[in-house]
Order: C-alpha cells, then sequence, then structure tokens
C-alpha cells in the first residue's frame, strides 16, 4: 500500500481535509510504527513494564499490524519525541500509519496542557499527515498524581477526542478502560507505579488499539511458508517438521541453558499457523532455557534491512518472567534485538520488527527463551527475510 502524495505548502487544515475521514478496509497497509514515551516503549527495551500496547495489539493482529518502526522514548516530552524519532519513522517508505504517542511526561514537567496539545497536532500528527502516514491517535491513559497532571490529562484527552472526531482521524481511547471513575486513578487491577499500566493493563490496551485498527487493514501473514524455505534466513526445519532426536527439540536449532524441570516437545499447530509449534514446559525449578538457530554467514549482508517475524504463546503461567524472543549479530559488540521481551500473559500472537543488519555483523542468530519460572512457552514459524535483497 503506497502513501498519500501532498502538494508543497499544504498546512495542517488541508492536510487533514484530504483524508477527509475514508479509513475503510485495505485503506492503509499493514506496515506501520508506533511513536512515543515509555508507554509506548515499555515492552523494546529491558524495562521492568513487559510488553507495551502496540506490542499487545501486533500479537493480536496475527499478522495484521506489522509495526517496522518501534520509537519509543521513556521520560520524554512531545517536542523531544518528535526531535528523536519523527524524522525515522518518515524515512521509512514502507510506513503507512503511525501510533501517535505522547504528553504524560510534558505534565510531569510543568508543561501547560494546551501548549502539549498544540505540540502533539503540530510536531507529530500533522507532519506525520504531510508524508502521507496515517496517524492513530492515543488519548492518555490516568495518573495517580492528583492536582494539575490529573487535570492536564482530562483537558488533553478531551481535546485529543474533540480533534479526532472533527478531523476524521482514527482514536484510541483507554483512558475510560484504565480508570476507576470515583477517583481518577488507575483501577486497582491496572495499577503498577502510577503513571503506567501493569502487564494486564498493557494487554487490554492493546486490545482495544486492535480493535480500532483491525477495519482498515487487509488480511496479512508474512511469516515463512516451507519448512525449507529459501526466502527465510532461518530456512532449514523453519515449520519444526522434523525432530530426528525423538527429543522434543527440533533439528537444526541448538538447545542451551537449563535441564533440569525442562520439557521439550513438538506440537501440531493450526490454521494461519503452518507447522509445528515447539514447545518448553518449565517447572518452577527451571532456569532460562533457550532453542538457537544461526543464519548461514554468506547470507548475511551489514546495511541492508531485515523483517523479524514469527509466532509465540505462553500458556500455565504463574511465575517468573515468561519468554523472549531474541536476535543477535556475531562479530558485533552488544547489539541485540528484542521482538518480544517478557511476555507474561497467557496469550498467542504474532510478533514483528525491520532493522538494519549492523556493521561489521558476520551472521545472525534467533534465540527463543523460555525464562525461569512456571510457564509453557510455545514458538512457531520463526522467520527472517532480508527486505532490501527482495527490492523493499
Amino acid at each position: 500500500m503506497s502513501r498519500v502524495l501532498f502538494e508543497n505548502g499544504d498546512q495542517g487544515p488541508e492536510l487533514r481535509a484530504k483524508w477527509n475521514g475514508n479509513f475503510t478496509r485495505n485503506s492503509i497497509g499493514n506496515v506501520g510504527a508506533a511513536l512515543g514515551d515509555s508507554l509506548v516503549a515499555g515492552g523494546a527495551t529491558a524495562s521492568t513494564f513487559g510488553m507495551a500496547y502496540p506490542l499487545w495489539a501486533q500479537a493480536l493482529s496475527m499478522g495484521k499490524m506489522q509495526i517496522a518502526e518501534f520509537q519509543g522514548f521513556p521520560g520524554q516530552r512531545i517536542n523531544a519525541i518528535a526531535a528523536s524519532g519523527l524524522a525515522t519513522v518518515i524515512a521509512n517508505p514502507n510506513v503507512t500509519w503511525c501510533v501517535v504517542g505522547g504528553g504524560t511526561n510534558d505534565f510531569i514537567q510543568g508543561v501547560a496542557w494546551k501548549d502539549a496539545f498544540d505540540d502533539y497536532i503540530e510536531l507529530l500528527v500533522n507532519p506525520l499527515l504531510g508524508a502521507g502516514i496515517c496517524p492513530i491517535l492515543t488519548t492518555l491513559p490516568p495518573t495517580n498524581t492528583s492536582g494539575t497532571p490529573r487535570v492536564s490529562t482530562l483537558k488533553f484527552n478531551q481535546a485529543v477526542r474533540r480533534f479526532a472526531a472533527e478531523n476524521k482521524l482514527p482514536l484510541v481511547d483507554p483512558y475510560l478502560l484504565l480508570t476507576d471513575i470515583t477517583n481518577q486513578q488507575y483501577k486497582s487491577i491496572y495499577y503498577l507505579d502510577g503513571v503506567h499500566p501493569n502487564n494486564l493493563g498493557y494487554y487490554d490496551w492493546g486490545v482495544l488499539l486492535w480493535q480500532t485498527m483491525e477495519p482498515l487493514l487487509a488480511a496479512n501473514l508474512p511469516t515463512t511458508t516451507g519448512n525449507t524455505d529459501s526466502v527465510n534466513m532461518l530456512s532449514g526445519n523453519s515449520l519444526f517438521l522434523t525432530d530426528a532426536g525423538a527429543d522434543g527439540i527440533p533439528d537444526s536449532w541448538t538447545a542451551g541453558g537449563s535441564t533440569s524441570g525442562i520439557t521439550h516437545s513438538l506440537v501440531a499447530a493450526s490454521a494461519p499457523i503452518l507447522g509445528n509449534w515447539a514447545q518448553v514446559a518449565a517447572s518452577a525449578s527451571a532456569a532460562d532455557r533457550t532453542l538457537a538457530f544461526s543464519a548461514p554467514g554468506a547470507s548475511v549482508i551489514p546495511g541492508n534491512m531485515i523483517a523479524i517475524c514469527g509466532f509465540a504463546e505462553v500458556s500455565g503461567y504463574s511465575s517468573g518472567l515468561g519468554l523472549t524472543v531474541q536476535v543477535s549479530f556475531p562479530g558485533t559488540s552488544g547489539t541485540a534485538l528484542y521482538p518480544i521481551y517478557r511476555w507474561r500473559l497467557n496469550a498467542m500472537g504474532f510478533y514483528y520488527m525491520e532493522a538494519v543488519v549492523p556493521t561489521g555483523a558476520t551472521g545472525i542468530t534467533k534465540t527463543l527463551i523460555t525464562h525461569s519460572g512456571t510457564v509453557t512457552a510455545k514458538f512457531a514459524a520463526p522467520t527472517i527475510f532480508d527486505l532490501t535483497a527482495l527490492g523493499f
């Protein structure tokens, strides 16, 4: 799906008028972005907050939502978010929509709500529209800090709702979902620290985002389509169809870490997922367990854009850090990506990330991690595509 193009000199009202609310199925592409502060960034870094709401929405979409650019800046005001991440989002030609967060840190740092709202529109929303990218607006969650931050949140949210309605732009509104209306604080089931929701709160916020996006997107399943799919850089039992050792560990994948309290098995997947799940059941006594596959070095080209995707599921979770998907680059120092980080809710879904192969990389290793604790982790169709080599 290509972007809408605008003439030079179009200003905010003209830009918004050209969209004219024509958001129907297939009206935007599957590939998008998320831009904001720690409420957006929670799941993409080694934070205590877990999976953030855009990643949960992507998981629930089963391939329809593909977040190529994940730009989250903890602690930053809207002007800093725009300065740090907007250009990267716009520079990716595949991005056709962007979840737009920000505002909470403005109020914490004393910015007036009207100034924050003006920055939200002028520094984030209008530039995205000017680049042909559909902004997905979002209200802010509640704050447990009384006084000005709480009042500013209420006013900012009402302005965002009105703006979205007047300009016919998609809106995600988590405020009522997360808020105890008797005191305008977080509901107890969602409380973490008074600013960020807990994992359940992020998940339910992700449900709202997915419900907003689902009518706009076409069906899409961008994962490997064969056990030896040559387009997949992890080709070679990528659908987990063979297990010559009959030990539950898929051929071509290397198991590592704890063995105590760990049970491996291959479990048949059902549509739309192809092949088998690689299942790792961990008891309370287990430490971290890994499954890893390294792409052939000759196929890895520094500077090329890659897409990382697949499916994961957690069940029987009662303790520990759940599951993580990690991608690392041998030959580089400290470079690792986390399409999923510490998934700790009983749920199944899809993950996706785009990244540039760093300078010096001599390979790519994808590691599926089942963390210590009581949990059953499942992984299916792990895929890495070289988008540059495919012409994207």
